[in-house]
């Protein structure tokens, strides 16, 4: 109960970042439009840009909390349902049905996919699985540069499977995933080596240890990738 209550903490701790950093900016380029009515059209175009990503940004971190409160959610105090034949799927199967309700929800998003064409399940409901797939690739469609695709991928291997999804990221987050010595706290990311990634990746985590599984955080000089490891249902 007591480590269930320090996660809830850190995680309430963190929302005050999420929501309040994308209205500061969106409220700063909207005033700056306002006072300013004969701006260039490029400056207009880049605050009104700016807009739209910390909008992205807000929406993202709404989707994250409600997620995270809906029953039988596998977020900081939920356990998760119990593992019944009926709630079992390919991993593969589940990315799909993923990729395609994300991409038609949200006209611009692209993926670029490589799923494995197995009847691999996980040892863990669909939902859940489902649940967890979603906030990846919308943590990473928010994170990933403006009309780049993510990449998308999966594999098995023994008893068990792996789902990768990169993208092509600013400079400072990708020094951030490398560089960082705790790559999961909540406080959002930042330019300096020491920052988390924020309340998506946290909640991210969260579930897939709660399946059995691990996620870790990779980077090179211009992508971010997130790798997740979950357990193979036994045939």
């Amino acid at each position: 109960a007591t480590d269930t209550r320090a996660v809830c903490d850190r995680v309430l701790s963190a929302v005050s970042h999420e929501l309040r950093t994308p209205l500061t900016a969106i409220r700063a380029a909207t005033s700056t439009l306002l006072r300013a009515p004969t701006l260039d059209p490029s400056t207009r175009e880049q605050l009104l840009q700016e807009s739209l990503a910390q909008a992205d940004r807000l929406q993202a971190a709404i989707d994250e909390l409600i997620d995270a409160a809906e029953p039988g959610s596998t977020g900081p105090d939920g356990g998760g349902p119990a593992d019944t034949d009926e709630a079992l799927a390919p991993l593969s199967e589940v990315v799909r049905r993923v990729v395609a309700d994300q991409e038609r929800a949200t006209p611009g998003r692209r993926a670029e996919t490589s799923l494995e064409e197995s009847e691999a399940v996980a040892a863990a409901p669909a939902d859940e699985v489902e649940r967890l797939v979603s906030r990846l690739l919308r943590d990473a469609w928010t994170r990933s540069e403006p009309g780049t695709p993510i990449r998308v991928a999966t594999a098995s291997s023994g008893d068990t499977l792996t789902l990768s999804v990169s993208f092509r990221a600013d400079p400072r987050l990708c020094r951030v995933a490398a560089e960082s010595s705790e790559p999961f706290a909540v406080a959002g990311a930042g330019p300096r080596p020491g920052g988390g990634l924020g309340l998506g990746l946290f909640l991210a985590k969260q579930s897939a240890e709660r399946l059995g599984g691990s996620l870790l955080v990779g980077a090179d000089a211009e992508r971010v990738e997130w790798n997740v490891t979950l357990p193979r249902r036994a045939s």
